[in-house]
């Protein structure tokens, strides 16, 4: 069996270099495994790696990093025709996706996370994509939705999650909102939005906004959930109680619908993020549900 590890030495704080071997040895006490390292580059990402590297005879690619990380290469392995399973090591800052599938976000775990092939079963899980760009578990827009790449890599490396809510307090007193059309079978409203989301996962940006039994990863489906500016300041109380509650109802300034594609259509162009990473500024944007189209491997349940 050849498996081949594609490690940002980035992630986790460059933490990650210390787990390299260990990541390895766990791989190799099989002796029909046989395993590969690549590190990623700023020139030469996760993405560019699956589209140069010959997958043909390879059996399981993992990639260890952060979600954008896996972003990339899921990009690069669709992009290139592969129909290889995949499996992830999370050691980004907040690993939405990963606590989703339920991978080991644990550092005492994370050598042994997928090392031992037996204790993985392969899933086809659903992807989204927007415009031309594929994503794992969001797409997002609006208020707060850039933090994840304008938070400080220093400030990051220092004290963690922690760094995105600094930046999340800072931008509270610019919250603005953004009037947009959305399009979807057939329906058709706008109205000025704070914050947009387009996912398939339980957190999104380190929070937990779904419980886990509203969200099936393969049933062609994406989560919309859009937060409405507030009549007066009673209804920011009003979004509050809703997401504590997970009530994302019109009465607490949500819109919430189960998509297979959509449209959404904006007045000027607005900074759209793809799992936590800079999109681009758009004004116009198509999203689609692309059912069991990559093959996961992940733990089995214990």
């Amino acid at each position: 069996m050849k498996v081949l590890l594609v490690i940002n030495p980035k992630a986790g704080r460059y933490s990650i270099l210390k787990h390299v071997d260990k990541i390895e040895k766990n791989f190799r006490k099989n002796p029909d495994v046989n395993v590969r390292i690549i590190y990623t580059k700023k020139e030469y990402n996760a993405e560019e790696i699956m589209k140069k590297y010959n997958l043909a005879k390879t059996d399981l690619v993992v990639f260890c990093g952060g979600d954008g990380t896996l972003n990339e290469g899921i990009n690069g392995l669709i992009k290139s025709n592969y129909d290889v399973p995949v499996s992830f090591i999370p050691r980004g800052t907040m690993n939405d996706f990963a606590r989703t599938i339920k991978m080991p976000t644990n550092k005492m775990k994370l050598s042994k996370s997928v090392g031992n092939i037996d204790d993985l079963k392969i899933d086809a899980l659903d992807v989204g994509k927007i415009n031309d760009r594929y994503f794992c578990y969001v797409s997002a827009f609006g208020n707060f939705t850039d933090v994840g790449y304008v938070t400080s890599q220093k400030l990051k490396n220092k004290i963690g999650r922690f760094a995105y809510y600094l930046t999340v307090l800072k931008e509270l007193i610019n919250i603005k909102p953004y009037k947009v059309t959305v399009k979807n079978n057939g329906v058709s409203f706008t109205d000025d939005i704070l914050f947009g989301a387009i996912s398939d996962s339980v957190y999104i940006a380190g929070l937990k906004w779904y419980k886990r039994k509203d969200i099936d990863l393969k049933d062609g489906t994406l989560d919309m959930v859009l937060i409405r500016k507030p009549k007066n300041i009673f209804g920011y109380f009003k979004i509050i109680k809703g997401f504590l509650k997970k009530e994302y109802t019109i009465e607490n300034n949500y819109y919430f619908n189960k998509v297979k594609d959509l449209e959404i259509i904006s007045e000027k162009p607005i900074s759209w993020t793809v799992d936590g990473e800079y999109y681009g500024d758009i004004k116009e944007v198509k999203i689609k549900n692309i059912t069991q189209r990559v093959r996961f491997a992940i733990p089995k349940d214990k």
